[in-house]
């Protein structure tokens, strides 16, 4: 039996690849959210009294969690002050802030803002916050692959 051209459109035809594009699409997100979790996870095994970690969007919605209470309520009102505490140092003229450290009784938040998300470490109050900054970097190469994925409206 010879292969007719209208059987071979039926097997290729552009809503099937569009469907085995979402469903790749969808597949590389599972694997960039287990591989950002493994990252998070690694953190708090790397940095002495680090305990938990919070990847948010810029309104403090928990988007991923690590470690003790790190979604807590309480953390992702924070980490949405830290948008406006980044975007009004840049009205102010003192130029776009990356990171804000806040320190309180027996706990310290180190921020970062990668817009359109926020990455937040929750650690006592004894941890090292020139090593976490020291991995800034790092922590936004890990985060970068899912900020590009997501679809996000731009804050203004």
């Amino acid at each position: 039996a010879s292969l007719q051209a209208a059987d071979v459109s039926l097997v290729s035809s552009p809503a099937q690849f569009k469907m085995a594009d979402a469903n790749e699409q969808a597949m590389q997100q599972d694997d960039a959210h287990d591989e950002l979790t493994d990252f998070l996870r690694q953190l708090l095994t790397r940095v002495p009294g680090l305990t938990g970690a919070l990847l948010s969007d810029r309104e403090g919605v928990s988007i991923l969690a690590v470690g003790d209470d790190a979604g807590s309520a309480e953390n992702c009102v924070h980490a949405g002050r830290v948008v406006l505490a980044t975007t009004n140092s840049d009205k102010l003229g003192a130029g776009k802030t990356e990171q804000v450290t806040s320190f309180w009784d027996g706990k310290v938040l180190v921020q970062f803002d990668l817009d359109p998300l926020v990455v937040t470490l929750i650690g006592s109050a004894d941890v090292n916050v020139g090593l976490i900054s020291s991995m800034r970097e790092e922590i936004f190469q890990n985060v970068d692959y899912l900020r590009n994925t997501l679809d996000f409206d731009p804050v203004e």
